[in-house]
């Protein structure tokens, strides 16, 4: 992939994030799918001391969705660094499929819940799908590039290319 390509990949994959996190916030009420700063502001809240159900959602659901995709990142980076040249292609053709999986759930009048967690896994492994370019890489946040940097250096660190616990 040339220097050019890959720019204009993670450009169209920023906007992506942008797009997914949108519909995630409005439908979920302050939820994201890609941005993990926020949803690591909403567990703050959460743990703050919500009282009752919402303070329970508050914790959870943004727990979850961190989780996912950080879960996400690590299986991204594992099949990039499998798959050669090719794992990039694989991982986009994964979040083209859950993408497509969304929209024919939501179609079908599936709860919008089901349909962001696995857009939080997606979102998390198109991280893995463009390298860095130079010292740059796009579409990173402060929190969601340092969850998407841990979960590839583990699965680096499980395939034995870096230290064991570089990934802390």
């Amino acid at each position: 992939m040339t220097p050019n390509s890959k720019l204009s990949l993670g450009l169209v994959l920023t906007a992506s994030a942008g797009f997914v996190d949108a519909i995630a916030f409005l439908q979920l009420g302050g939820f994201f799918a890609s941005f993990m700063s926020g949803n690591t502001t909403q567990l703050g809240v959460g743990l703050a001391g919500q009282p009752g159900v919402q303070g329970t959602v508050l914790v959870w659901f943004p727990a979850i969705l961190i989780v996912l995709f950080f879960a996400g990142a690590f299986f991204g980076t594992l099949t990039v660094r499998a798959c050669g040249r090719r794992g990039s292609l694989y991982v986009m053709a994964s979040v083209v499929a859950i993408l497509l999986l969304v929209g024919v759930l939501r179609r079908e009048g599936a709860l919008l819940v089901q349909p962001v967690l696995l857009l939080a896994a997606a979102m998390g492994a198109q991280n893995a799908a463009v390298q860095p370019i130079g010292a740059a890489r796009l579409g990173v946040t402060y929190v969601t590039g340092t969850l998407f940097n841990a979960a590839a250096d583990l699965a680096c660190s499980l395939r034995g290319e870096t230290p064991k616990w570089r990934w802390l």
